[in-house]
């Protein structure tokens, strides 16, 4: 059994005046002032199945609580149980029962049920509120960057060849499924790129490898040659059955498009730097098909961590309102902005008049 909220509050929910408990009871008030913000959770924890049998476990509100514990001090789930049963605001704040002890695989389970559209619709609520209730005006912004771990490699050659001609297949296969077909014509070279691919990797002899750079780059030349022709077939698809086709057809053109050029433009420097000998400069071997981003992760001192840069934009309130990534290296710098920076309607209405950039 699963409540959406605690039916009524204790005597014993008093946060302490320390300025760490200050900011938990401001949090606190502006949980009260979105009640919107429980019922995503609520939905999320429950799933659609019922919450009115079974045993009692934590309501939503609470789980909510916790989790904004465990980021906004940075808390392994460990450290969150012990901080839960040790610390009286942690609790006050947390509503959590006298005789309430939630261990960490508890805390773990309900936590981790909160989708990541939990978390932006979570804070999209914050941001309206803040507009709202004239907290932010959005006139002063600060932009910073970093680096984030995400699920791309290191960017190397062989590497960048592979990625080129698996997303391109990929894409290829995807657009024969539209009825009726196009028709277009290609060949999966997947299996022999990943071949090659593990022998540069595992071989000693610069002559194993150079044939086996020869081998995908002939075979990068073939898909460049699909993708160009599929391209072009499937912007002039007109589609039969479903109107929609046609515009979700072009949509792949494009993509594939601009993988074709991508991958070019990497079998190009792997000519030129390991076919011929000569120094490509770093710029253009970062091409490369961007993928998702992960959790953040710190850069070490002098290294180099092939990732994804992501743009933070905030105010004076620490209320954060866009962000962006892009393909990235560390070794690279964020160029400083210039002008006035316009923030999406959906979260303020306004045009910030001062900006400040961290490098």
């Amino acid at each position: 059994m699963r409540q959406k909220r605690n039916r009524q509050r204790t005597i014993f929910e008093v946060l302490g005046k320390n300025p760490g408990p200050k900011e938990f009871e401001q949090m606190a008030l502006v949980l009260e002032s979105n009640p919107e913000i429980l019922d995503l959770a609520f939905s999320d924890l429950t799933k659609g199945r019922r919450s009115d049998t079974g045993r009692e476990g934590m309501t939503a509100e609470q789980v909510l609580r916790c989790a904004i514990v465990k980021q906004s001090r940075e808390l392994t789930y460990n450290d969150l149980e012990f901080l839960l049963a040790d610390s009286y605001s942690l609790r006050s704040f947390a509503k959590l029962r006298q005789d309430q002890f939630p261990s960490t695989s508890t805390l773990q389970s309900n936590i981790k049920s909160l989708r990541e559209e939990t978390w932006i619709a979570i804070h999209q609520f914050i941001i309206s509120y803040a507009d709202e209730e004239k907290l932010e005006k959005g006139r002063k912004l600060r932009m910073d960057s970093t680096v984030v771990e995400t699920d791309i490699h290191a960017p190397s050659d062989s590497t960048l060849l592979w990625d080129g001609v698996r997303v391109i297949t990929r894409w290829l296969f995807e657009g024969k499924e539209f009825s009726p077909q196009p028709a277009y014509r290609f060949s999966d070279h997947r299996r022999v790129m990943k071949k090659r691919l593990l022998k540069i990797q595992n071989t000693r002899s610069k002559t194993v490898r150079e044939s086996a750079y020869w081998d995908m780059l002939e075979y990068a030349y073939r898909v460049c040659a699909y993708g160009k022709e599929a391209a072009e077939e499937l912007y002039e698809y007109k589609g039969d059955k479903d109107p929609f086709d046609m515009f979700r057809a072009r949509d792949l053109a494009d993509r594939i498009a601009r993988a074709v050029i991508l991958l070019n433009k990497v079998i190009d420097q792997t000519n030129r730097r390991v076919l011929k000998n000569e120094k490509v400069p770093e710029v253009p071997r970062r091409s490369g098909v961007p993928m998702p981003l992960s959790s953040r992760v710190a850069v070490p001192e002098g290294g180099k961590l092939a990732g994804m840069r992501t743009i933070v934009v905030s105010t004076p309130w620490s209320s954060i309102t866009c962000q962006n990534g892009v393909p990235f290296r560390s070794d690279s710098i964020c160029p400083p902005a210039t002008g006035k920076v316009y923030l999406p309607k959906s979260r303020l209405r306004s045009i910030s008049s001062a900006s400040l950039v961290d490098r």
